[in-house]
Order: structure tokens, then C-alpha cells, then sequence
């Protein structure tokens, strides 16, 4: 396949069908892979049109404009690569129209017809049959010119060999194409998947379900398609055996009666002759017969003997290497286990205050193994640096990160400081008409200086020079006289830096950085409230202004107004690198909108009123301070909230990545924490299509999709490690070292879950599979895996088939059994050999895989997706309204607890205690017990309705934020933690004011 992957990846990783065929054209002769990349290819593009097919529809225009294939580069663990290869269908150009070359013979009467019916499967698979013929042979099976002379051909139905257009074309899929394009409907595939079905048997070598026409049919094939030939052998042969005929009557009439006499007695000497002459030769045989056949015996004998030999010595080296590979495996494992163990210990010396002792445990764990969690652990050992603003006057009230350092200010008060320092209070100039309202970095100073644009309450702006905590005016504008609000700097490489200055007056500003003056005004219809915020695209072309009625969104070249996106307060907004989206903080959820088009993309809650945010890594994650003062962290595609991080204990103003991965936050209360680090859980990958199931065992995981994609990953970095597409069930043995998978034909294939390395395959007649279970090496006598194949027959009854499958190829029986006609949800095998099963609405059952005698006690409990335990079972992942719960069961402590943001198709706990959560999307999301949400959990209702009802009468009495904090502190119907919650709830509720 390495011609057709390279043309693709030369094209961006995608490649349309005509496009292959032209660069096919132009090559001197076809690659030796040809027919069996092109049946790949073409398979593939068969499952994209099945797709379509299971769905009730048909194309009815399908041809090479249409169809095209996308590779993917799979990077494998141990460093090899690979491609992996997806058919889509595309729109056709807006230059072309359906070809008629690939139009059925009951389309072409159709398509004239004003009552035209609907396109039907069959017409698909001819057209399909057509670019399968025109792959394998590179020219069409008709190329009449005109409707009217491609018309006849079409109907006549009888195409060129592909044989005689291209000898080495392999019969199975020559006979394939020909039945895709018989001209009779019902003579085709039914659908696209039988077509698909066929050539994959092809291409492995077996005989294809579409069937070769009879002897007369082909007969009358070749007078079609040759009749000139046809009837110049006709006429050769009748006129041989006339010839014959008139021969043999003239020697009869010849002969006289003296002739025969002489002949008789010539024959009788030349009788006597050739009997001695053969009494010779068969004595001469015999000896060379004898002479062989010693020959043979000693040959035999020697090949008999270095067969022996090298049988013993391939035993030999395959128990050398079966012992290699479980010395590794138990190296690797106990390794593992160590790895594991340490973790542990890490975490309670954490908890037990011991940070150098953790330090030291993380510095012992191997390089190799070092994963997401290890990295958490090391986070939240990583000392972080924090200092806090000093302001005689009271809290901060706003604060801005630049790439210089920190600013942060309330009315007529600065304090700037680097981000690896303390805070420098700033003198003011005295010139400066009026008090600090705002202030912000510039992107970028001059000569290596500190520089900011500051307003005062005049609505001036001054462009300032910080050297050592002393303000060196450098230019003043001045503008309306209503005080400045917010602030906002961009740097535009084509229209030059600009500074927008958002006023009380309900005004923005925007001015020129470079000039000092002001380019327009953009100020909306009558009354307008201050202007909150401001935000800009990365570009400096947009401009959100942020108000309490809700956020505009302006042309900061023409001063325009764009969109008004929603109604309301709004506490912070951030355009994506991209600029076509913007996140919006209202109220206690993250909004995110198209900035074009006005609409909502998504939202979701945070659980405590927003108040700053940035975006991080290209676009895809955001970073989100709330009111509660701790920061959330939060992927866009879906939108989730992935961790939680506490770090103030006031209103977070100001949060933003630096460099390293550390993440820099400033509170109200004039606190500045670095060092806390954005966390990622989710794993690189994306099944592409509704998901349906997982399967943990060990460190492995595998994730199988509705379309029958098939991943294989390691379960302890989120690495994959294979992956197999077109199968219908995916299990792993109990000890994780084959993955089990099965197609749509039956074929069962064997793969290693440590390398991906293909072990072997077998052909199965289990019928239409609809669970699996794979039990580890020594359940019964055979020596390779242990099947439980849950399977539907054509007469709708179910049943479960045991079977032993060996790597070479062999199947045997091993038992069977009758189930309940309920649909089978999952089977496993225990480590007693117990098989399982689950069905929807039913309790578990337990069988004998021998005899199916049902196992009394030890049943499990109800095991669904509603309930998953670890494999010591002393833990429980459940899922409850909405959330993922991990409990331990036997203090039934909740440890910890996460929302979801999409329907959940399944979860499971790896030894490791991470939990896998797998939504309806295809996203796969990991998640551990130390990554807790630890904003607090109000679960009795009484209490939480007491908290509630509580602070609402506190809001009600009209009392400030102190006195309310201070009234919950001698609250005595509160506990502690429900005093900590209604004191969070007070401290997202009276939102600070200027």
C-alpha cells in the first residue's frame, strides 16, 4: 500500500479515487502490491457506502469524484509507524456532474423518465462493481462516446475480461467485479457490505459468495463479446469433421480384398516385433524403477532426520522465548507493582505532611513508568511561589498579567511585581489629572523597560515607564471626560499597535499606540452602562465590550457593531487563537459562542461564578478562576470541566499559563500563587463515531466503537498500541496478554496486547456475535485461549459457545449452552474459570464453562454499567445522577466525584485505581482518585437546605460580605464543612464592586 499512502500523504493525508487512477495511468507498471492495496482501499470505501445503506438511503450518483481515502499516521510505542487507512464520501465539485459510465442499466431508462424512482443499493453496487473493474484494469468496462452508443453497450451488459485487459488480475476479484456489474439487480450483492464481504475473501485468498455465470451463460458471453471469432471457430470445426468423414469413406472404398490379406500377415510379423521390443523396455523399467525407488527411500530418510532436527530446534527456541517473554512480563509487572506502591506511599506522606519524604519516593519511580498521575504528584509537591499585595486601603479590585509581570490596583493605588518576585508599590506621578481606575501591560516594552497604559478618572490615558517602583510618564491622551472603566492593548502586525479604553459614559475608545490618537469612537444608542471589560481577537480586528446589560461585539477598524450575544451581567469574555469564538463567563457557567454568527456553541456549569479566563494549548483547553477561589480546568471539545485546583481564598482576578506549564493566579485579597499547573486527563484518542464498549484488564485497555473500530491502548499512559477496524467484538484474557477480536465473517483474529504483534487467526460458525469473553492461558485442554462467544442464530434463539482457539488456526468445541432470549450485555470469565453472564434487567448468572451447570453462591452483584468494582473489590465506581462516583465499600467513603459532561456508554477501574469513562461521543476520558474535586459536597438535603435558606436570609437582612462571613462563623446549627460551603456560596454571592 506504500504507492497509494504516499500519493495521499503527498496530498495533505487525503486522496480522491479519480486522482489515484490518473497517477495509476502514468506509472510505466502497476506496483506487485496493486490488487491488494486497491481491495483494501476499495473494501474500506464499501464499509463508508454500507454506512449509507443501513440507514434505508442509496447514493445513486456514486463515482470516482465522490469518493476518497484518508491516512492516518499511527505512531506505535515501540517507535515503529504505520498508517491507518478511512474512506469518505465527499461532495461532488461544483464543476461536475454524476458520470454516466457508472450509471446501471435501470438507471439509464430511468434518468430520461420525468416519474423517475429512487435510486436502490443495487444501483450502488454497480457503480461500485465499475470502479473495482476500472482499478483492477485501469480503463472502464464501457467508454462508448454519446448517450446513445454508451446506452446499448450498458444494456447489453457484457464488459471486457478483466483477464484479457490485464493477465495478472487475480481470478477471485475479477469474478467479484463481474457479479457487482451483472445486469440483471437481483444478480448483483444485495448491499454494499456483501460486496465489501467478497473482496475480503478475495484478498485473503478465499473463495468469494458471488459465483462464476454457467457454461451456457458464458457461452453466449463470448458471442457477445467476440462474435467474429466466435463463428470463425464454428465454421472450422464443422468443416474438420467433414473433411474427417470424407477421408475415412475414401480409405474404406481403397481397400481391396488382396490388400487386406497382405496387410493381415504384415501385421502379424510386425505383432511379433513389438511384443519382444516391449519385453525389453519393461525389463529395462523395472530396473530403473528398482534404482529410484532406493534413491527415494535414502532420501526420505535423510529429509525425515532434518525434519526432526529442526523441529526440536524450533521447540526449542520457541520455549526459549516463551520463557523470555514471561520473565519479561513478570519483570515488567512487578516493576509495575512497585511503581504502583510508591505512588501510594507518596500519597500518604503527603497527607501525613511529609513533603520531603514524597519528593524522595517520586525521585526512586524508573523514568519509563512515569504517567499522568506521576506528574500530578510532582505538581502538587513543586513549591509554589506566592506573595501577597500590600494595600492599606483594602482589597485589590483588579489585576492584569502581562508578559512582564503582575499588575494589580484598586482607585488611586498600583503595585507592579515580576513573576518570580515580590510586589513593588509604584509611585504615581503627580502629574496624573486624576486617580488609577485601570491599568495594562503592553505587549511588548521598549528597550527591555516595563510599560504600561494607565486611566484615571478624568478618562485620560498615560503611557508609562516602571524602573525600580518609580512611574516615568512618557505621553498622556486625553479623552472624554467620564472616567475610564476597563482597558484593552492589541499588537496587529498589518494595522499597528492599538490601545481601546472602555468609560463609564458607556463609551469605547480606540486609539492608536503608535500616534496617541484616537481612530473612532464606538459608542451604542442612547444610554449605555459602563463598560465592565473589554476583549479582543489575537488580531486586534474584534472587540467584545463587556457591560451588566450583556457583551457587544464591535469592528475596531470601522467602529461598527457587529452582535449583541446575550442578556445580563457578564463577568469576563476571551476570543479563541482562531477568532472565530468566544468564551463568556455568565453567572456560573462558561458560555461558548460563534463570534461571526451570534449563535451558542455550548455551556457548561462551573459551580461557582466565573471572574477571569484565558485560553491555553493552541485553543483547546481554557483556564477559568471562579469566585470560590479556586481555578478550573477546562477542555472545549467537550466542553469539561477536567480538575478543579483550590489555591485563595477570595475572588481569583487574573489567571494565566506561563511558559513552563505553571499557571499564575491573583485574588482579591491581593494574594499571587505560582507554581499549580494545568491538568490533562483526557488520552490521545478519538474514536470518530458513537462508542459502545471498553474492556480493562491490567494495564491494557481496549475501546471498541459502533462502526467496529477497535483500539488498543496502555492503560497507564493513555498510549495506543494497536489498532483494528471492521470487527463486531473485542475482549481481553484475564491476564491482559492477547486481544481477542472478531469481524463480520467470523474470522477471529489473535493479536499480543504488549507488542500489537498479530498472533494468528481461525474462521468461527457461531453466528451473528453479540458478546465475548477471553479467559487466560490453562481453562481447558487447549493450549491457546479460551472462547465464550454469546451468538444469535437466524431463528433468533441464543446461546453461548465455548471454544478453545490455538494461534495456528485450529477451533475445538469445547461446550454449549442455551440462554435466555434476552440480549447479552457482557460474559467474563472468573479466575475459577466461572463464566458470567449479564443481561439488561436481570440479575448475573454463573455457569461451568464444561457442562453450563450453574455455579451456586459467589454470585456478583449487579455489574453494569451502573456499578463497576475494582478487582479486589474493596472499591466501587457508580454512576448517579449524572455524576461518577469512587467509593471505598467498606467505610462506604465517597473518594472522590466528577460531573459529566455527555451520556455515558461505559466505565471501568484499572488496578491502579484510575477510572476510564467513556461517553457516547468516543471520547475517553481517565481520571484518578487524588485528582478530586474538592469543592465541598453538601449531600444531606436537610443540611444543604438549612445552608441555603440561611444565607438567604443573611442577603435579605441587607448585610455586607464581612458581616455575612462573620454571622456563618457563629452559626451553630452549620458543621464544619457546611459553614466552609455557605461560606463559599456568601463569597460567590456579594460580588465586589469598584
Amino acid at each position: 500500500m506504500s504507492l497509494l499512502v504516499d500519493l495521499a500523504r503527498a496530498r495533505g493525508g487525503s486522496l480522491r479515487w479519480h486522482d489515484a487512477l490518473a497517477a495509476l495511468r502514468e506509472l510505466p507498471a502497476l506496483p506487485d502490491d496493486h490488487d491488494e492495496s486497491l481491495g483494501t482501499w476499495f473494501a474500506a470505501l464499501c464499509d463508508r457506502v454500507a454506512a449509507v445503506h443501513a440507514e434505508g438511503k442509496a447514493l445513486g450518483d456514486l463515482d470516482p469524484h465522490r469518493a476518497e481515502f484518508v491516512v492516518a499516521e499511527n505512531t506505535l510505542e515501540d517507535g515503529d509507524g504505520g498508517y491507518v487507512v478511512s474512506a469518505q464520501l465527499v461532495a461532488r465539485p461544483a464543476d461536475s456532474s454524476p458520470s454516466l459510465f457508472y450509471m446501471s442499466p435501470a438507471r439509464f431508462d430511468l434518468s430520461q423518465s420525468d416519474d423517475a424512482a429512487p435510486p436502490t443499493p443495487e444501483d450502488d453496487v454497480y457503480a461500485l462493481g465499475v470502479m473495482l473493474y476500472e482499478g483492477l484494469t485501469l480503463q472502464r468496462p464501457f467508454s462508448a462516446i454519446g448517450r446513445a452508443t454508451l446506452r446499448t453497450e450498458v444494456r447489453r451488459g457484457v464488459p471486457p475480461d478483466p483477464r484479457t485487459l490485464r493477465r495478472d488480475v487475480p481470478a477471485h476479484l475479477a469474478i467479484v467485479a463481474e457479479h457487482a456489474m451483472a445486469r440483471r439487480p437481483r444478480r448483483r450483492h444485495a448491499d454494499a457490505r456483501e460486496l465489501a464481504d467478497d473482496v475480503r475473501r478475495a484478498l485473503l485468498g478465499v473463495r468469494p459468495r458471488a459465483r462464476r455465470p454457467s457454461l451456457w451463460a458464458r457461452g453466449w458471453t463470448s458471442l457477445v463479446r467476440h462474435p467474429g471469432r466466435t463463428f470463425l471457430r464454428v465454421l472450422t470445426g464443422a468443416v474438420l469433421l467433414g473433411s474427417i468423414g470424407a477421408a475415412a469413406w475414401m480409405f474404406r472404398e481403397a481397400q481391396s480384398a488382396g490388400e487386406r490379406v497382405a496387410t493381415a500377415q504384415s501385421l502379424a510379423a510386425d505383432q511379433e516385433r513389438i511384443a519382444e521390443e516391449r519385453r525389453l523396455m519393461v525389463e529395462r523399467f523395472q530396473a530403473e524403477a528398482e534404482s529410484a525407488a532406493e534413491r527415494w527411500r535414502t532420501a526420505s530418510e535423510e529429509s525425515l532426520a532434518a525434519q526432526e532436527d529442526q523441529e526440536r530446534a524450533l521447540l526449542a527456541a520457541q520455549r526459549a522465548e516463551q520463557t523470555a517473554e514471561l520473565a519479561r512480563e513478570s519483570r515488567e509487572r512487578a516493576a509495575w507493582n512497585a511503581y504502583v506502591s510508591t505512588l501510594s506511599a507518596v500519597v500518604t506522606a503527603q497527607e501525613a505532611g511529609d513533603a520531603s519524604a514524597a519528593r524522595d519516593l517520586l525521585a526512586r519511580c524508573p523514568a519509563g513508568l512515569r504517567g499522568w498521575l506521576w506528574d500530578h504528584l510532582s505538581w502538587q509537591l513543586d513549591p509554589a511561589t506566592s506573595w501577597s499585595f500590600d494595600f492599606s486601603e483594602g482589597a485589590t479590585w483588579a489585576a492584569d498579567l502581562g508578559a512582564d509581570g503582575i499588575a494589580a490596583w484598586r482607585v488611586g493605588a498600583l503595585v507592579v511585581a515580576g513573576l518570580e518576585g515580590g510586589p513593588v508599590a509604584v509611585t504615581l506621578p503627580k502629574e496624573l489629572g486624576g486617580a488609577l481606575t485601570a491599568a495594562r501591560w503592553l505587549p511588548e516594552g521598549v528597550g527591555g523597560e516595563a510599560e504600561l497604559v494607565v486611566g484615571d478618572s478624568n478618562g485620560s490615558l498615560h503611557f508609562v515607564r516602571v524602573v525600580d517602583g518609580v512611574t516615568e510618564r512618557l505621553a498622556t491622551w486625553t479623552g472624554p471626560t467620564s472616567a475610564v472603566r476597563s482597558l484593552a492593548i492589541t499588537a496587529a502586525s498589518t494595522t499597528g499597535r492599538r490601545v481601546m479604553s472602555g468609560h463609564t459614559d458607556g463609551s469605547l475608545w480606540v486609539w492608536s499606540l503608535d500616534k496617541g490618537t484616537p481612530r473612532h469612537v464606538c459608542r451604542p444608542t442612547g444610554s449605555s452602562p459602563p463598560i465592565e471589560r473589554i476583549a479582543t481577537d489575537s488580531s486586534g480586528a474584534l472587540l467584545a465590550a463587556m457591560t451588566n446589560a450583556g457583551v457587544a461585539l464591535w469592528d475596531a477598524e470601522t467602529g461598527r457593531a457587529i452582535d449583541v450575544f446575550t442578556a445580563g451581567p457578564i463577568h469576563g469574555a476571551a476570543f479563541a487563537p482562531d477568532g472565530r469564538r468566544i468564551a463568556l463567563l455568565v453567572g456560573d457557567a462558561i458560555e461558548i459562542w460563534d463570534a461571526l454568527g451570534g449563535d451558542r456553541l455550548a455551556a457548561c456549569p462551573l459551580g461557582a461564578p466565573g471572574s477571569a479566563l484565558t485560553f491555553v494549548d493552541g485553543g483547546t483547553r481554557m483556564l477559568v478562576g471562579c469566585a470560590d477561589g479556586a481555578w478550573r480546568s477546562v477542555t472545549l471539545d467537550p466542553l469539561t470541566i477536567e480538575a478543579t485546583i483550590p489555591g485563595h481564598d477570595d475572588e481569583i482576578l487574573a489567571v494565566r499559563a506561563v511558559a513552563d506549564g505553571r499557571v499564575i493566579t491573583v485574588a482579591a485579597d491581593g494574594v499571587v500563587r505560582l507554581g499549580s499547573r494545568a491538568l490533562s486527563t483526557r488520552c490521545p484518542i478519538e474514536l470518530g463515531g458513537p462508542a459502545r464498549a471498553l474492556d480493562v484488564k491490567a494495564d491494557r485497555l481496549v475501546v471498541t466503537s459502533v462502526s467496529g473500530d477497535v483500539n488498543l491502548l496502555d492503560a497507564r499512559t493513555g498510549h495506543v498500541i494497536a489498532a483494528q477496524s471492521g470487527q463486531v467484538a473485542a475482549a481481553l484474557d484475564n491476564a491482559a496478554t492477547t486481544l481477542v477480536c472478531i469481524d463480520r465473517v467470523g474470522l477471529v483474529t489473535l493479536w499480543s496486547a504488549r507488542t500489537g504483534e498479530r498472533l494468528g487467526e481461525a474462521p468461527l460458525a457461531v453466528g451473528r456475535v453479540e458478546a465475548l469473553a477471553v479467559a487466560s492461558q490453562g481453562f481447558g485442554p487447549s493450549s491457546g485461549r479460551t472462547l465464550a462467544v454469546g451468538a444469535i442464530a437466524p431463528d433468533g434463539s441464543r446461546s453461548v459457545k465455548v471454544l478453545g482457539v490455538e494461534p495456528t488456526g485450529g477451533v475445538e468445541v469445547l461446550g454449549r449452552f442455551d440462554v435466555a432470549a434476552v440480549p447479552m450485555a457482557e460474559l467474563d470469565f472468573a479466575d475459577d474459570g466461572a463464566l458470567t453472564l449479564r443481561a439488561p434487567g436481570a440479575p448475573p448468572r454463573r455457569w461451568r464453562w464444561t457442562d453450563g451447570a450453574v455455579v451456586e453462591g459467589s454470585a456478583p452483584a449487579a455489574d453494569d454499567i451502573a456499578q463497576r468494582l475494582t478487582r479486589d473489590g474493596r472499591r466501587r465506581v457508580e454512576l448517579v445522577g449524572g455524576f461518577v462516583t469512587f467509593t471505598d465499600r467498606e467505610t462506604d467513603t465517597v473518594l472522590a466525584r466528577w460531573a459529566s459532561s455527555a451520556p455515558i456508554v461505559d466505565v471501568a477501574v484499572t488496578d491502579a485505581d484510575a477510572v476510564v469513562i467513556l461517553d457516547e461521543n468516543g471520547s475517553l476520558t481517565m481520571r484518578h482518585r487524588y485528582l478530586k474535586d474538592v469543592r465541598p459536597w453538601c449531600e444531606a438535603a436537610a443540611h444543604r437546605a438549612t445552608m441555603r435558606s440561611f444565607v438567604e436570609g443573611l442577603a435579605v437582612e441587607g448585610l455586607t460580605r464581612d458581616e455575612a462571613l462573620a454571622r456563618i462563623t457563629d452559626h451553630a446549627a452549620l458543621d464544619e464543612s457546611h459553614s466552609a460551603a455557605a461560606a463559599s456560596l456568601v463569597k460567590s454571592t456579594w460580588r465586589r464592586t469598584p
